[in-house]
């Protein structure tokens, strides 16, 4: 089995909805839903080859959208990545709304057949969307 099943088998086995493998703007992405806090958030797994390493990134935008963040909305925000065991937060505008989006970025070895590590990096990403959606829900 190659690692690209081997993720979709392991996406639907954690819960992942409507895994699919898209092509955009020439990378291959498996997008997929999952359900955090309640909510239904998409989910976009990005991967590609480079010599002997795939290289990994999960991105999410978080659903609420709001204005144009401030000073003191950028330190929650800091304050939120420095506790971070895995990723980061950042704003992306789009039309005129902020959302905070999410991304981690992780290599692999190509040879490997260990897929742990790949496992460990899925589920720690989609921890820290739970966790931090949880927090920036408070605010």
């Amino acid at each position: 089995m190659n690692f690209i099943e081997h993720i979709k088998n392991y996406l639907t086995k954690i819960g992942a909805e409507e895994v699919s493998e898209v092509n955009v703007d020439k990378q291959e992405v498996l997008g997929f839903n999952y359900l955090i806090n309640k909510k239904k958030i998409n989910i976009a797994l990005f991967h590609g080859s480079y010599e002997d390493r795939i290289m990994f990134q999960i991105y999410s935008s978080l659903p609420n959208a709001y204005k144009e963040p401030d000073a003191s909305f950028y330190k929650i925000i800091d304050k939120l990545n420095v506790n971070s065991m895995l990723g980061y937060l950042f704003f992306a505008e789009t039309d005129g709304d902020y959302f905070i989006s999410y991304k981690s970025n992780m290599v692999f070895d190509i040879k490997s057949d260990n897929y742990t590590n790949i496992e460990l990096f899925i589920t720690t990403s989609l921890q820290m969307i739970s966790i931090n959606h949880s927090k920036l829900n408070v605010i």
